[in-house]
């Protein structure tokens, strides 16, 4: 038995347990994945790096692993080289073209595929999730000390927040991520 939540999921799916699909998706999301990529193409002063990716007759999978083992493994075992990057579950699956699947951990013993539809629920689940942050005590600092915060807004205004009607920036902070 998996020492951890994600395998155990990821047991449960590679199982044939679908019920456990909802539970899988926000554990990828918000973990490392090890990624394997083939080379690093330099374009002037921006970096590409060429993901590895499996084509079949009819379906692209990048294969995604759980932990460096796990990939190193894989890697030695089909002959590749084990560079790779590591980026969050949910910022990867946010980087992939629409028809692209993830195979999380291939040649393992709880190997799970995840279609276009799941890699796009990945993407989100992040975002979906509610955040609950701790509220600050009201007690002194310690010994005197004092400190003032202020939050800053996109706009440079401290005073006032985005708008909520305003449409959200899509980040691409992944844009050096190529998929050929």
């Amino acid at each position: 038995m998996s020492k951890s939540l994600l395998g155990f999921y990821l047991q449960r799916v590679a199982a044939g347990d679908q019920a456990f699909m909802d539970k899988l998706i926000p554990q990828l999301a918000e973990r490392l994945l090890y990624v394997p990529i083939q080379q690093e193409a330099n374009s002037g002063s921006s970096v590409k790096i060429n993901v590895l990716r499996i084509k079949e007759a009819h379906r692209s999978l990048v294969p995604v692993f759980t932990t460096e083992r796990l990939l190193k493994s894989w890697c030695q075992a089909k002959g590749y080289e084990s560079e790779a990057v590591s980026l969050l579950g949910a910022d990867l699956a946010s980087s992939l073209k629409g028809d692209m699947w993830l195979w999380v951990n291939p040649g393992t013993e709880t190997p799970v595929e995840l279609q276009p539809f799941m890699v796009e629920k990945v993407s989100k689940a992040v975002a979906e999730a509610a955040v609950d942050e701790p509220e600050l005590p009201d007690e002194p600092l310690p010994q005197g000390g004092s400190f003032s915060a202020q939050a800053v807004f996109a706009s440079g205004d401290p005073a006032s927040p985005p708008s909520d009607d305003a449409p959200p920036k899509k980040r691409n902070f992944l844009s050096f991520l190529k998929f050929k």
